[in-house]
């Protein structure tokens, strides 16, 4: 059965799929602390008092005692943090299904002409301060396509906001508030010093309540749902609900590891945040550019023969991997002093670097093991990826496997996965960079024979997949 994956803004950009995307370069967006207090774990806080947060503005007159202890109760971090969290509050409007944008305008009398008009919408998420100037993080799916935001304090004060830049793989927005400061902010913390079983605390706007805590534990690290390659992300079973996008996680010590940005439909307290680490790289580049510049080589990779490593099944011309001299059929093992696991590390690590910059990718070709330079391009937009061959019905695009590839992954034929379209059937059962093996138990070696096979089906197609070195089988249901 497939698990739904729901993003948790209300309303406007719900329809939105999860893109997400590591980038680690960069400085920390204007936090200034004078004091770090440490972080409390799980085994020590019951023995050990928490210092209050003190690189938080705190809006309110009242002094804060200078610790507490989280076992009895988290209302002292609650009131340092709060001042800096709001709700985001979208107007946007809704355009046409693309369904009834095809429909010639000749036979639009028969169908009610409301469908073909954008409405007005609204919608509720969260977000929060960093910065005295008043730069606020949240959720992209919160924001898109808004055509109005107004953020809204836990005291009453409102304020106008613009969007400076988004990042759809991230799925992350950089706002800034259009009243004059200096506003509450919050620090960022280190979400890769957190550890499964750490206490954590979310914050944020459920249901349009207003100003709502929950506590919960980090439950996981690392989750990939399948629906970007980036994906990268901290579990937990604090509640967050629907208008919980985009509000932060705060750690013991009240700094931000998360973004909150999606649960499971259906299940109880599973919830996934944006590690904070993978988001303070990015803010100079929203904040100057309005978008994330990340590396790019030029590959198409695919899982090693072992399951580990990345295998190059296909290079693009005039590419950074093309000049370098870079084949298909390379098993790229390392990049710089990072090994290489998987295709989709490969690309988020790829993707930490900024263009310009030279990374040294260690290569097994045949008995071979070379360390080839290789200075990188910047990602192309995905509008100007190459294309690929499409399968409407599943919304995957397919590429081709080239000998040297299927010789090193022992493979006589199969066709690799390049892109899964948010939204489409197989979105969240197929990923990119899995290598269809067969449809409906009939081996397939082109994306023709692919696409052929799909149109067959009525309402499930069977496909086996090679994926990280083992052969799974997906049932995916078609719409």
């Amino acid at each position: 059965m497939k698990r739904a994956l729901v993003l948790v803004g209300v309303g406007v950009g719900l329809g939105t799929a999860l893109s997400l995307s590591p980038l680690v370069h960069g400085r920390s967006p204007r936090i200034d602390a004078d004091v770090t207090p440490p972080a409390a774990t799980s085994q020590d806080v019951a023995s050990t008092p928490v210092e209050t947060p003190t690189d938080v503005a705190i809006a309110s007159p009242e002094p804060h005692p200078s610790s507490y202890d989280p076992m009895r109760s988290f209302a002292p971090l609650f009131d340092a943090v709060s001042p800096a969290v709001l709700a985001i509050e979208i107007e946007g409007k809704s355009e046409p299904s693309a369904e009834l944008q095809q429909i010639p305008p000749e036979f639009r009398r028969f169908f009610d002409p409301r469908g073909f008009e954008a409405v007005p919408t609204h919608g509720e998420g969260s977000g929060f301060v960093i910065s005295a100037d008043g730069l606020v993080l949240t959720n992209n799916h919160v924001v898109e396509n808004a055509t109005r935001i107004t953020a809204r304090f836990a005291d009453g004060r409102t304020a106008p906001a613009t969007v400076l830049g988004t990042d759809e793989h991230l799925d992350i927005a950089l706002l800034r508030l259009d009243s004059p400061g200096p506003w509450p902010f919050v620090a960022l913390g280190d979400s890769t010093e957190a550890r499964v079983g750490d206490w954590v605390v979310a914050v944020g706007n459920p249901l349009g309540l207003g100003t709502t805590v929950t506590a919960g534990i980090i439950s996981g690290k690392g989750r990939a749902l399948g629906h970007d390659v980036y994906d990268d992300f901290l579990q937990t079973d604090a509640a967050i609900n629907p208008g919980n996008s985009g509000g932060p996680l705060f750690s013991l010590d009240g700094k931000v590891i998360g973004i909150n940005t999606a649960i499971i439909n259906g299940a109880n307290t599973v919830g996934f945040s944006i590690p904070i680490n993978l988001v303070q790289g990015v803010v100079d580049d929203l904040e100057t550019k309005g978008h994330v510049a990340r590396g790019f080589i030029g590959v198409r990779p695919v899982a090693g023969p072992d399951g580990t490593g990345a295998v190059i099944a296909q290079i693009y011309d005039d590419t950074p991997a093309k000049k370098a001299g870079l084949q298909a059929g390379d098993l790229i093992t390392r990049i710089d002093d990072v090994a290489v696991k998987d295709p989709g590390q490969l690309v988020r690590a790829i993707g930490t670097h900024n263009p310009g910059e030279q990374v040294v990718l260690e290569v097994v070709r045949g008995d071979k093991t070379l360390s080839m330079p290789v200075e990188l391009a910047e990602r192309p937009g995905d509008d100007a990826m190459p294309q690929d061959g499409a399968v409407p019905k599943l919304g995957l695009a397919l590429g081709a496997l080239s000998d040297p590839a299927a010789k090193e992954l022992g493979l006589q034929y199969g066709v690799p996965v390049n892109d899964v379209t948010k939204g489409s059937p197989a979105d969240g059962r197929v990923r990119k960079g899995d290598i269809i093996l067969s449809v409906n138990q009939w081996p397939v070696a082109t994306a023709e024979q692919v696409v052929e096979l799909v149109d067959r089906s009525r309402s499930n197609v069977l496909l086996e997949i090679l994926r990280d070195g083992r052969n799974v089988v997906v049932n995916v249901a078609l719409n």
